[in-house]
């Protein structure tokens, strides 16, 4: 974040919204959704509000905050019964953010967040105040509310600062216990004004033009799995809007994937909650190298060359120049191409926020993946229904994968399954069953062409 662009770069295309414009379902008029700009407010002298998502508002005010005491509380409301949470972060990640975290039937508490793991706080870091946890019921609706104070800067952890903040919210879907969130979480920025100052006017953003030097930060997304819609790898994922959850395996191991090319994401559109199309990136090896070099084998990527922590969400930093504006339609052809392009680490800013510009909608926000065999339905896509213990059923997994399964006596307590793998290619296989479409946790079987097939956790 410390890396400055001479040029920022505008936003490019966005899925959904059909003209660009307007706020999202529901919002209050002048509320700003997360992530988006909003006039500065003085929010130590009124209550400031932010939709979060459809049905998950946060209330804040700031208390003295010029003050060395100065604190800041918060609400949380949510249309249905679920633990709630929300975090400060340094970097939009849940890794080594702070959180609060509550279900209806404790209170908030002060959690630290890691990948997949959460540790709540010693007693003597536990210093909310105004801590509660409500339920209530309007009409045939359940509300859920959580409110806590919280002072802004405390020893050893992420300060709430004057401007922008990063920040997490989550929340169970229809879970009262504190857990997995699934896809109920996202980040966003909290604007914060101290002083109560005006708003500057804003500024159209300038129009692109080949030759424009761009620097941004967003996800890197293989153009396979944004055609395709879903994520190759979990394919009950949409593409735009978890790529958060892309595993850097499929982006940067699987042939389909590394051969289709790379785009970098803009940022989240509030007005159809997915994120935007970015620009396309001309140097696949240069993008290539940089994915490997920040993952790692033991976390599950088979070509990565680093110790790096990534496991899932390829974030970075890149700098280029614009070779090309693309052809003007609504997919990744029609964004600009950068060519002598730089990766840099995520936390690499660039100098000025990059301005947007008009978010397309989606002609019809379906298709399907290139290369599916007609009648052979893909990973993750709905097939009609065989008795596949009566016949032997085949999905196509990706091209060149395949996979033949056969059940064995399945009613009964010995029942098995028979599997099959077809890879064309010479290497190691690998098949798993999870609970979660995570690699963590999961029990798989991986066989290498001098050895035999074997189970591993």
């Amino acid at each position: 974040a410390s890396v400055e662009c001479a040029t920022p770069a505008p936003q490019t295309v966005c899925l959904g919204s059909p003209d660009g414009a307007g706020s999202p379902d529901g919002a209050v008029p002048g509320t700003p959704s997360a992530g988006e700009k909003a006039p500065t407010v003085d929010c130590s002298s009124v209550t400031c509000e932010t939709e979060l998502t459809e049905g998950y508002t946060l209330r804040h005010k700031l208390n003295n905050p010029a003050e060395p005491d100065g604190t800041i509380s918060m609400e949380l409301i949510y249309e249905g019964d679920a633990w709630l949470g929300i975090a400060f972060s340094e970097d939009e990640r849940m890794g080594g953010s702070d959180g609060i975290l509550g279900s209806p039937d404790g209170i908030p508490q002060k959690y630290r967040l890691n990948q997949g793991i959460i540790e709540i706080l010693s007693p003597e870091e536990q210093t909310l105040t105004e801590a509660t946890m409500e339920t209530t019921e309007d009409g045939d609706q359940t509300m859920t509310v959580m409110k806590f104070t919280k002072p802004l800067v405390e020893p050893n952890q992420i300060p709430i600062t004057p401007g922008e903040n990063k920040m997490l919210w989550a929340n169970g879907g229809e879970s009262t216990t504190i857990g997995y969130h699934s896809n109920n979480r996202s980040p966003f920025s909290l604007n914060l004004n101290f002083d109560g100052s005006s708003a500057p006017e804003p500024v159209e953003p300038p129009s692109l033009k080949v030759g424009d030097e761009i620097c941004t930060t967003g996800f890197i997304m293989d153009t396979f799995c944004i055609n395709r819609g879903t994520l190759l790898d979990a394919p009950s994922i949409v593409t735009l809007q978890n790529p958060d959850l892309h595993s850097y395996h499929c982006l940067l191991d699987v042939p389909v994937c590394v051969e289709s090319g790379y785009q970098v994401l803009g940022e989240k559109d509030p007005s159809t909650g997915e994120y935007c199309l970015g620009y396309r990136l001309e140097e696949t090896d240069t993008v290539v190298a940089s994915g490997r070099a920040a993952g790692s084998v033991e976390d599950g990527c088979t070509t990565c060359t680093g110790n790096g922590m990534g496991t899932k969400g390829y974030r970075a930093t890149v700098k280029g120049v614009i070779k090309e504006l693309g052809d003007g339609s609504q997919s990744v052809s029609g964004q600009p191409l950068l060519t002598n392009i730089q990766m840099l680490d995520a936390s690499v800013e660039c100098a000025t926020p990059a301005p947007q510009t008009v978010c397309l909608g989606s002609p019809d926000g379906a298709g399907s993946p290139d290369g599916a065999v007609p009648g052979t339905p893909s990973a993750g896509e709905k097939a009609p229904t065989v008795d596949c213990s009566s016949v032997t059923c085949e999905t196509e997994l990706t091209e060149g994968y395949t996979l033949r399964h056969k059940l064995n006596n399945p009613a009964e307590p010995d029942g098995t399954i028979s599997m099959e793998l077809i890879y064309e290619g010479d290497a190691w296989l690998g098949i798993a069953f999870s609970e979660d479409e995570r690699m963590g946790g999961s029990d798989g079987i991986l066989g290498s062409p001098d050895g035999i097939p074997q189970k591993y956790r």
